[in-house]
């Protein structure tokens, strides 16, 4: 098992300090740490954020910005993150299973690429929400879109501890799910 820190403090010398506080309190644990962050920390830290944080130790670096574009950008984008540092990032899955495809490609074709995980869902929709936008039942279309990134060949997804038995069963125990 691995902990994710989420990053969402209003400043990054606020992230620093947290980061600062993980380091003493588990000085020999930093390879099992991520540092999740997200899409507030990167707008307003960028990339001098994220060099400013890999100075605190072995932690890996995990940029949550839920990538959903047309499939050349995302692919132009997933190698611009891999030449700051960037262990692991999100994708929408909805993106589709050609553009995950190209994706899980990329990793095989380059050494080096970050991990990458689906976001099916954000995790602020409950079913009746999910249903208003897109007509079908949250736990199904979780498992629909976990089961086409898992076919397309990329590295996990984003989701509940409850969707997360039920993903495993359906990849086999070998596809990374994040909860």
């Amino acid at each position: 098992m691995t902990l994710c820190i989420a990053l969402d403090n209003p400043t990054l010398k606020e992230n620093i300090v947290l980061v600062d506080s993980l380091s003493a309190l588990l000085p020999t644990q930093k390879e099992h740490i991520w540092l999740k962050i997200g899409l507030r920390s990167f707008i307003r830290d960028g990339i001098s954020g994220i060099e400013a944080l890999k100075k605190y130790g072995n932690y890996k670096i995990f940029l949550d910005l839920k990538l959903y574009d047309i499939p050349n950008t995302m692919l132009d984008a997933i190698m611009e993150m891999s030449q700051i540092g960037v262990d692991m990032l999100t994708i929408h899955t909805s993106c589709g299973f050609e553009a995950m495809k190209m994706i899980a490609q990329l990793k095989e074709s380059k050494e080096g690429l970050p991990l990458i995980i689906g976001v099916s869902a954000l995790t602020s929709f409950d079913n009746d929400d999910f249903m208003e936008i897109y007509n079908v039942p949250l736990f199904s279309h979780t498992l629909k879109l976990s089961s086409l990134a898992y076919r397309a060949g990329i590295d996990g997804v984003v989701c509940s501890v409850q969707e997360g038995r039920a993903i495993k069963q359906i990849t086999q125990n070998t596809f990374l799910t994040i909860t």
